[in-house]
């Protein structure tokens, strides 16, 4: 970015924001589930675990060394790697309902929010950031 601190109130409203937007294509998933608007094929299931796979394993090592980074930087800069980790874990949630609406595949979805939610508790934000 520009060097300029991000106020921490814009990040709680950041990682609201991708928070709500995960849980609401969750939702529209699980209507045009139910609705039969949509039809699966589980034979990409195999395909879209091993791709959901690698991402999520990228995402938990990146998480952990932004977590290590932000340790050893200034607070101008740790509210933006915060920003990086969650919307990291924001790609595997939004890949595991992709996994769910194309294969069928809802654990994945609930795998990504659930490593969504992780992110969130270990990249902070500050009460001064």
């Amino acid at each position: 970015m520009n060097g300029q601190q991000i106020p921490g109130a814009s990040l709680r409203i950041v990682r609201l924001a991708l928070l709500s937007g995960v849980l609401l294509f969750g939702v529209v998933i699980a209507y045009l589930s139910k609705g039969g608007e949509i039809t699966p094929d589980p034979a990409l299931g195999p395909v879209f675990r091993i791709v959901f796979l690698a991402l999520a394993v990228m995402c938990v090592v990146a998480i952990f060394v932004i977590r290590g980074v932000m340790g050893r930087v200034d607070a101008d800069r740790r509210g933006q790697l915060a920003l990086v980790g969650w919307a990291l874990a924001e790609g595997s949630a939004i890949l595991g309902g992709v996994c769910w609406l194309i294969a069928g595949q809802r654990t994945l979805y609930f795998a990504g929010v659930a490593l969504l939610v992780a992110a969130i508790l270990l990249l902070p934000v500050a009460d001064k950031a």
